[in-house]
């Protein structure tokens, strides 16, 4: 089988949690065939790949986003493919063959609108892997920071949203089949696309040595780990750092010392540092010893889609977790078996300290945590989506 996978993203061994996805997919999709990656995206080489596979780079300019109404553009994350990408992908195809069409994140299902393309790729299987629901982010991210974005800003805010909503509904009409990461998305999109067909293939981490357990000693150390190119995950911490953190400090008897670790934060977050119970990391080449630390993983998020697998890698390493519900959403957790949830700042900051200081409880979470990342998002799980996935083919 001749499969042609087709990424605005690169493929990256660690990295975001879009980057490891997409490698992880290259890498299952190999049991099936011949994999080809076509990257739409400007000259590089900073990707990686698993060995077999094939990958060549468009160079080409991306469409810009030109605004309308003098308020907004197209969503940057559903940016039209323009035609001289579409061309160059078809050349391709055409010159090479394609049984399976694999389309990662809906930037790069967008080739599919071109009549040239539904003309090439007519008998090929054609598969979007949505990741992140990206109208549902979109309308989450309104929802959580309007009273900072402003009126025009929310407006555009909304406007994308509804135009990210139009493209995914008009997209799912042209695909034999859209994965996404977690049985909740699986069942909305159902609700409200019938007669597509969906199928969910989990974020999943490879082998991870569970650490021993962190007992409680004079400080209380409090992780939080992602790239701070999501806005998600600035929004996070800075809610976490204006709401959340003082009252811990209120509430444990313990000094109190937050990390931030992860790739490109921003100035504002950088600005952190400054102080003297918080250490801004910026990006790490190993967490193993962040997470060997900490007493508690943290994970405030208030907006996004798709599923925080960081909170999975906080499990696997034997680390207690404590999240909004927004923030687990689509991880199949059990508030208070596997994980803590809270979704007011004092709630938060309470079940912060609670497990910081229960030897008991956080031992508990972690043993239920580690058979939850063991189950359903170790690198089996993976292997069994994946061939769950063949056979509907």
């Amino acid at each position: 089988m001749k499969i042609v996978v087709v990424s605005r993203k690169l493929p990256k061994v660690s990295g975001y949690g879009v980057q490891m996805r997409l490698y992880k997919h290259l890498q299952g999709l190999q049991a099936y065939g011949e994999v080809m990656l076509l990257l739409l995206h400007e000259a590089t080489d900073d990707f990686d790949l698993p060995e077999g596979c094939s990958a060549r780079v468009s160079g080409l300019p991306a469409a810009e986003l030109k605004p309308r109404l003098g308020v907004w553009a197209p969503p940057e994350n559903a940016r039209p493919v323009t035609v001289a990408e579409t061309a160059w992908l078809l050349e391709f195809v055409s010159a090479q063959g394609c049984d399976l069409f694999f389309c990662f994140r809906l930037e790069a299902a967008r080739t599919l609108e071109a009549k040239a393309a539904a003309r090439c790729l007519q008998k090929a299987v054609k598969v979007l892997d949505l990741d992140d629901m990206e109208s549902k982010a979109a309308w989450r991210a309104v929802k959580a920071n309007y009273r900072v974005y402003g009126k025009v800003f929310t407006l555009r805010r909304l406007l994308e949203a509804l135009q990210l909503r139009r493209i995914e509904k008009r997209l799912f009409k042209l695909l034999d089949l859209c994965l996404v990461c977690s049985d909740a998305d699986r069942h909305e999109l159902e609700i409200f696309n019938p007669g597509c067909s969906f199928h969910v293939l989990p974020n999943t981490l490879g082998p991870i040595t569970q650490l021993p357990m962190q007992e409680p000693g004079k400080v209380v150390n409090i992780l939080f780990v992602g790239g701070m190119g999501y806005h998600p995950n600035v929004r996070a911490v800075e809610y976490f750092v204006a709401a959340v953190f003082p009252a811990i400090k209120k509430l444990s008897q313990r000094r109190c010392h937050l990390y931030v670790v992860g790739y490109n934060p921003p100035a504002r977050i950088r600005a952190l540092n400054e102080r003297d119970d918080i250490t801004v990391t910026g990006g790490v080449a190993s967490l193993e010893p962040y997470y060997s630390d900490a007493n508690v993983v943290v994970c405030p998020i208030l907006s996004g889609g798709g599923t925080r697998i960081k909170i999975i890698e906080a499990m696997a390493y034997g680390r207690p977790v404590v999240s909004t519900t927004i923030g687990a959403e689509g991880l199949g957790v059990c508030n208070g078996d596997n994980i803590l949830l809270a979704d007011s700042p004092m709630a938060f900051a309470d079940a912060v300290v609670t497990v910081a200081g229960d030897s008991r409880k956080s031992g508990d979470l972690i043993a239920a945590g580690r058979r939850l990342y063991e189950t359903a998002y170790s690198r089996s799980a993976l292997d069994r989506a994946y061939r769950a996935l063949a056979e509907r083919f």
